[in-house]
């Protein structure tokens, strides 16, 4: 009877013996909060980020000190598309930027007489300020062909910015994710 009684109280646990419910209680907490620190650092690494602006390349339409959120999930449901500011892995400077999608995969792209032509058409960027002249800097006057899997990148502030007119187009896997402001 006495055996009964003591496993009333607790539980039996092989040969480890007897649990007590305080314990099971410690051991529930402890699981629940290391359970949703994983969710947590899993979520905030391959879902949801955060990034701080710092240089100018993106005014005027993100400022230094600017916080953004970046979706890195949204991208494998509907894809990169023109327009879109996203976040760029810089391998070589082991570093992130923030830039727009200019150019889709195979898209051919030209800058002439301070205009970005998209297959041979003017592109419209209702984003930038009026007036505004993209140098085509080392791309010159031809025609770059944006390959499978690529896209090609510009930032806002087209005199200062570091883009694919510099480095060419950017691969898909060194797209971090969509910026949302």
């Amino acid at each position: 009877m006495e055996l009964q009684d003591r496993e009333a109280k607790g539980i039996r646990c092989g040969g480890l013996g007897l649990i007590k419910p305080e314990t099971r209680r410690g051991y529930i907490l402890l699981c629940t909060l290391l359970w949703s620190t994983i969710t947590f650092l899993l979520a905030q690494h391959f879902v949801l980020s955060t990034v701080v602006v710092e240089g100018e390349s993106m005014l005027p339409t993100l400022k230094p000190g600017n916080y953004c959120l970046v979706n890195c999930w949204l991208p494998f449901f509907r894809g990169y598309r023109r327009g879109d500011i996203v976040v760029v892995r810089d391998r070589e400077r082991g570093e992130l930027m923030i830039k727009r999608v200019v150019g889709l995969p195979s898209d051919s792209i030209q800058v002439r007489r301070g205009q970005v032509y998209i297959n041979g058409r003017p592109l419209t960027e209702a984003y930038l300020p009026a007036q505004t002249y993209t140098a085509p800097r080392e791309m010159g006057n031809r025609t770059f062909a944006i390959a499978r899997d690529c896209y090609f990148v510009l930032g806002d502030n087209r005199p200062v910015s570091d883009d694919s007119r510099s480095y060419g187009a950017v691969n898909r896997s060194d797209l971090v994710g969509l910026v949302s402001r």
